[in-house]
């Protein structure tokens, strides 16, 4: 009886994995209404591809491939799973077989041998020895005498077999939401790989919002890295499902920044949203814009980003964290925890310090992946795209707050300017604080709608503040302001009229 109950417990499990895959995606189109027709096309990752093409290739001419592993990653919806579906493509076209894995899925995510199982199953031609092995690891899972040695056997099984695979064909191992693996799915893939690298004929990409770690240095060494980022306006305009729309690929552009998941669906909402025949379509979009960003949103952040956050209370933290921090381009921790204190309405900041500040962002930066580091802002911040549709929302929502927020950044990166300027003019610091204070003031000024002149205030702050500068920060200050991009905006024709004056200001210097 036990021994039925057993197979019963084994068919179901399989059954269950077999179709979860369907059920999943089909509960998640219903979850989230604008993006169930949101895959994004593939633009704009030629170079992503051929280094994939050429993988295939060495294969197909039986040349070693020294990298063997693809890491790919960057925010969610930057097109990773789309990266994955174009190299699987390429894999069926050269006639090289591929299996998928999507670990974003709970019945996945939570068995830690399912790439063992999946593997097997889809490629193992004789599954007699996996399967008695298999068996009696599933019955000795959790024992707490010599787990490890069912493990190791099951492991060693699955090598033997694989290996014996690899032979006949070369394989594609395709692994979508890496970061969802846990840290025991990761060891024994790492144990895995170690032992097949040496054969030459896998090829594995894995997809994830950040990169695994491998405690293996060989391993570590034949991995790639492949950081995917926003597409370029001329790029992006390639994502526009109707003609009709060109003349909005720039106000697109300008509200999604490139983030190709914003950008699709910013497209199937004009589509839904506005007729093409619009005389004044342009105009059209713009009174539409605030409903467009409370939507995009509500679908990127609430249902795409924070969904997978079980907790409530966290998730409602993060997400009322990620609206305040969104102006900032740098979360300086001090900063940070004056600001959450003097914005807090819920008593939920009220006792911050910059320590619990910092805990904030890396928890942030952990559950949402929305945090990397800015080496030329020394600090980390939200990514851009991310930042820029976030501080839409709040000005088409809230905007005294956003103004309050840009007010009292601007006073406090002031306040610290003088502070680090008094103890020491030549601290590289106060260059990415004067850059800070320039942006922060023209956001300011801006939504103010201020009469007067931005250059001429602009101007005054930075010869004052080059009185006590040496050359090095003279220069060092001209190199971040002439490539800071969101200056460019915000500026305007006066950018490059500061740009000169910037120039001169180190040349009486020299």
């Amino acid at each position: 009886m036990i021994g039925k109950t057993r197979d019963l417990f084994l068919f179901t499990t399989k059954f269950e994995m077999s179709i979860w895959p369907a059920i999943y995606l089909l509960k998640k189109e219903k979850r989230w209404n604008m993006t169930a027709k949101s895959t994004i096309p593939f633009v704009n990752r030629e170079k992503e591809v051929e280094l994939i093409q050429s993988k295939l290739e060495a294969f197909q001419e039986q040349k070693r491939v020294f990298d063997f592993i693809l890491a790919v990653s960057g925010i969610p919806g930057i097109g990773k799973t789309t990266l994955l579906g174009k190299a699987q493509e390429e894999a069926h076209i050269r006639g090289i077989p591929s299996i998928q894995i999507d670990y974003e899925h709970p019945l996945v995510k939570n068995n830690p041998i399912y790439l063992l199982q999946h593997v097997a199953e889809q490629s193992f031609k004789s599954l007699t020895s996996w399967k008695e092995v298999l068996q009696d690891y599933q019955e000795h899972e959790g024992h707490p005498v010599q787990p490890a040695y069912y493990q190791e056997r099951l492991i060693d099984t699955f090598v033997v077999n694989f290996k014996v695979q690899l032979e006949q064909a070369p394989l594609l191992l395709l692994i979508d939401n890496s970061h969802y693996m846990s840290e025991l799915a990761k060891e024994i893939l790492e144990d895995v790989l170690e032992r097949v690298y040496s054969q030459n004929r896998l090829l594995i990409i894995l997809a994830g919002r950040a990169d695994i770690r491998w405690s293996s240095f060989e391993l570590r060494r034949r991995t790639r890295s492949i950081t995917l980022t926003p597409f370029p306006k001329t790029e992006n305009a390639k994502l526009v499902p109707d003609p009709s729309y060109l003349m909005l690929t720039d106000q697109v552009y300008n509200l999604t920044r490139g983030y190709p998941k914003a950008s699709v669906l910013a497209y199937q909402w004009v589509a839904d949203h506005l007729e093409p025949s619009e005389v004044s379509l342009v105009d059209h979009f713009k009174a539409h814009e605030a409903e467009l960003v409370f939507d995009l949103f509500d679908s990127i952040f609430v249902e795409y980003i924070l969904h997978n956050i079980e907790a409530p209370e966290t998730r409602q933290r993060l997400s009322k964290l990620l609206r305040y921090v969104s102006p900032l381009r740098r979360f300086d921790h001090n900063l940070l925890s004056e600001l959450l204190r003097k914005l807090n309405k819920e008593h939920q900041f009220n006792q911050i310090d910059a320590l619990t500040a910092h805990n904030y962002i890396r928890q942030m930066a952990a559950l949402t992946y929305l945090v990397k580091w800015d080496s030329a802002r020394q600090a980390y911040a939200l990514d851009t795209p991310m930042r820029q549709l976030l501080s839409l929302e709040m000005k088409f929502r809230d905007r005294p707050q956003l103004l309050q927020i840009h007010q009292f950044v601007v006073d406090w990166y002031l306040r610290a300017i003088n502070v680090v300027t008094n103890k020491d003019p030549s601290t590289p610091q106060s260059v990415v604080y004067l850059i800070e204070y320039i942006y922060h003031f023209a956001q300011l000024w801006h939504l103010e709608d201020k009469s007067g002149s931005l250059e001429v205030e602009v101007r005054q702050k930075i010869a004052d503040l080059f009185k006590g500068y040496y050359m090095r920060e003279r220069v060092h200050f001209q190199e971040e302001f002439n490539k800071d991009e969101d200056l460019v905006e915000l500026l305007g024709d006066a950018y490059n009229r500061l740009i000169e004056f910037v120039a001169r200001q180190v040349e009486l210097e020299g």
